[in-house]
């Protein structure tokens, strides 16, 4: 491997962390002068642009180490000098889940005396604080004994030489020398503050030399020649410390060509024709230096050059997207003995493809991203002659476009109400790329009124009142536009409760005077196909007479009207043969005659419970009726009220033309002299429309009078009551009568004569009664 600082981490899942441990040698004392960092974070479609990671940060690590119980989770932490310091203390721990602590120093203790021979045992005492404290003191054993462990006085044993270790000098830096100081560094958690240091009694020193070896070599080389060599020290020995590497071309003199090298091979650049000898001096950590050897340990000549390798690769190649896609080549190396052939892609090369470096035989994992293409594969191949040669191929693999079905959301069910609003958005994805349309469609059979936006995915479905009582089953389709074209389909159920009448019947208003005839419009309003329609009609027939059916819809055969009782008739529709009632129409109209009185009226046209029928075996529907109303004027004016939508309020007028009226209002019926006018109408015909009306208090009410008429005032006194109106009135009758309940009221005349009172007023006494006595004035 290439050495290198960069590491992989690989895929990391959501709160996981990983850790990258560098080790890095130096023969050479020195010192970092300056330190940086960068990431890089690929995305699953290997876009760098997307990135999770916010920052990176470098920190000056004084230790690599294990956090004990609580804290151990198999993982190191990192103790590290934040805050900048003179000795660099350490200040802070880094626990591998991504939390801080910190660490408090301290540097003095109590030892109860140095190890020896017959005492390895030291008893350390410090002030430590409670949390993470780090000790750094003068090492007891000052490097005459090897300290091998360290316990607590509760027994725990500290790790050793992670979080607590010796050194025998401390670096300044700044191209000093670095102190001879023999240190104890100990981290600890909640300390006691006590600790046992065992120490072991160090092996005696090495006097023996050791051995090494420059591996032979073949007779004939290239000009760059391979050497390797190897060396062993004795098994009590201190350890292999470094080699020096003597050369001697053309039977020359041996001189040195690598010095204190820890190296164990490398390539000797020799020149075409010449002849060399190797041998090597192994140097051990003692200083104990080997002997040089009577003879050379490796000789070979330079008499060969390298012939470069043929390349074929085998192609072109033609795959769909998502297939894998195999490169293979066919490669030649006339070079004997055979050398080693080394494999590798040139830049350009697609990404994600991977080649074997032994073989050459190349892997590219296609995706949706890959197609359509025609990509090109360049490979190089290079021997391992001296010097290198290498051969290039190129090799053309065409990605066909595979259309890949899209994927629809599933759609749960619903259960609503008639005329509640069933919306809501289909999801749906396609991995393909470039993006494809995607079109939504509902399945035949969709209850009628359903819709589906083609391009949103929107449905809509507002349940109709006759749609209520079923259960809809839907199959909403998404199609691509790839080719061929793919689909994919999800169904849901909507129940539609029955929650409203499933058509609504409405009879007309109209005003007319006593004695005439007139007509009102039944409008019928259905979404549903109807063949009949039964309804029951319930009115005042003391005031209206002869009732018929006439102008009946187009669509209508006939239309039957029959009296049941004394105020209700039986009413029933039939289509016409092939034809069904559907939308919103007249139906006809229902003519009458109404009966001469001198009393107004408004008369209601009621119409409970009507039913309706479709052709076959269906349930009959439910349906609702709005009242219509007859106004019937006679003698007296009527007032309607109307609240408008936007809550102003409003008063119909009924009466006769060209008379004129005076609108009178009181906002407390229990007040005597109350009421107060409003507004004086001249009617142009029967009916006028009113207002808006301001609300001088939240109840308010509201009287129409002739304002060309003549009021009768009464007044109590003594005996009886008085009686008086004005002079205009005496061509007026006076009529009393004990009982306005039933109908018709019988008045009877008081005749005159009556006595006048100067100018402007008639009027009568007239004598006590028991019981209630109603009066009027009447114009004959």
């Amino acid at each position: 491997m290439t050495p290198s600082l960069t590491v992989n981490l690989g895929n990391i899942g959501a709160g996981q962390r990983k850790i990258g441990r560098w080790l890095l040698t130096s023969t050479l004392q020195g010192l970092f002068t300056d330190y940086k960092a960068t990431f890089e974070h690929l995305d699953s479609l290997g876009n760098k642009k997307l990135s999770l990671i916010e920052e990176v940060t470098i920190h000056e690590m004084i230790r690599l180490v294990q956090a004990p119980t609580p804290f151990e989770d198999g993982r190191p932490d990192f103790l590290v000098n934040e805050v900048p310091d003179a000795q660099d203390l350490p200040d802070t721990l880094y626990l591998s889940d991504g939390t801080t602590n910190t660490v408090a120093v301290v540097q003095e203790a109590v030892m109860d005396g140095p190890p020896s021979e017959n005492d390895l045992q030291v008893e350390l005492t410090a002030a430590l604080p409670s949390g993470w404290a780090y000790l750094r003191v003068p090492e007891p054993g000052n490097g005459q004994f090897r300290l091998a462990r360290v316990v607590r006085s509760d027994g725990r044993e500290i790790y050793f030489n992670t979080n607590v270790w010796t050194t025998d000098r401390t670096f300044v830096g700044l191209g000093k020398r670095p102190l001879q100081e023999h240190l104890l560094h100990l981290l600890d958690f909640n300390s006691p503050g006590r600790y046992t240091l065992h120490y072991v009694i160090p092996p005696a020193p090495d006097t023996t030399a050791p051995a090494s070896l420059v591996a032979a070599l073949p007779p004939n080389s290239y000009a760059q020649i391979p050497l390797s060599w190897s060396g062993a020290d004795d098994a009590n020995g201190s350890g292999l410390a470094h080699f020096d590497i003597f050369v001697s071309a053309d039977g020359g003199p041996f001189v040195p060509w690598l010095q204190r090298t820890t190296l164990r091979g490398t390539v000797y650049p020799g020149a075409l024709g010449s002849r060399y000898a190797f041998y090597s001096i192994a140097t051990d950590a003692a200083g104990n230096r080997e002997e040089p050897p009577a003879t050379p340990d490796a000789e070979t000549l330079v008499s060969r050059s390298n012939a470069a390798p043929v390349l074929v690769l085998l192609g072109p190649i033609t795959a769909d997207e998502g297939a894998t896609v195999v490169i293979t080549n066919v490669t030649t190396d006339a070079d004997e003995p055979a050398q080693t052939l080394t494999f590798s892609l040139a830049p350009g090369t697609p990404s994600g493809a991977l080649i074997n470096p032994a073989t050459g035989v190349i892997t590219w994992s296609t995706s949706e991203l890959t197609g359509p293409s025609t990509n090109w594969f360049t490979v190089v191949v290079r021997d391992n002659g001296t010097p290198s040669q290498s051969a290039t191929g190129r090799v053309m693999v065409v990605i066909n476009e595979v259309n890949t079905r899209p994927t629809l959301a599933a759609v749960g069910n619903f259960n609503v109400a008639e005329g509640q609003l069933v919306t809501f958005t289909n999801r749906a994805t396609d991995p393909d790329l470039p993006a494809q349309a995607l079109t939504f469609t509902l399945a035949g059979g969709t209850p009628a009124g359903a819709s589906l936006h083609a391009a949103t995915g929107v449905f809509t479905w507002r349940p109709a009142d006759y749609q209520g009582g079923t259960t809809n089953q839907f199959a909403v389709i998404v199609t691509d536009s790839g080719t061929p074209a793919l689909s994919a389909t999800q169904t849901f159920t909507v129940i539609v409760r029955d929650s409203r009448p499933d058509f609504a019947l409405s009879f007309g208003t109209t005003n007319l005077l006593a004695g005439q005839s007139g007509s009102v419009p039944l409008f019928l309003n259905t979404g549903a196909g109807l063949t009949n329609v039964s309804l029951t009609l319930e009115t005042d027939l003391d005031r209206l007479t002869n009732l018929v059916m006439q102008n009946l819809a187009p669509d209508v055969a006939e239309a039957e009207l029959n009296q049941i009782a004394s105020n209700r008739f039986d009413l029933q529709f039939r289509s016409q043969p092939g034809r069904v009632l559907q939308g919103q129409f007249e139906l006809g109209r229902l003519a009458f005659e109404t009966r001469g009185a001198e009393q107004s009226a408004v008369i209601p046209l009621l119409a409970p419970a009507p039913t309706g029928w479709c052709e076959g075996d269906l349930p009959a529907l439910r349906g609702a009726a709005a009242s219509g109303r007859v106004f019937i004027v006679a003698r007296e004016p009527i007032l309607d009220p109307i609240l408008a939508a936007d809550r102003t309020r409003w008063l119909a007028l009924y009466g006769h033309a060209g008379r004129q009226y005076a609108i009178e209002a009181t906002t407390n019926l229990c007040a005597p002299n109350s009421w107060f006018e409003v507004r004086t109408v001249r009617m142009a015909g029967m009916r006028e429309v009113l207002g808006p009306f301001s609300a001088p208090a939240p109840a308010v009410f509201y009287r129409v009078r002739e304002a060309a008429g003549v009021f009768l005032t009464i007044q109590d006194q003594v005996g009886g009551v008085r009686l008086t109106w004005p002079i205009s009135g005496e061509d007026w009758v006076l009529q009393a009568t004990t009982n306005l309940s039933t109908l018709p009221v019988i008045w009877t005349e008081i005749p005159p004569p009556y006595t006048t009172q100067g100018a402007a007023n008639v009027f009568l006494i007239e004598p006590a009664t028991a019981g209630n006595r109603f009066y009027r004035l009447h114009k004959p």
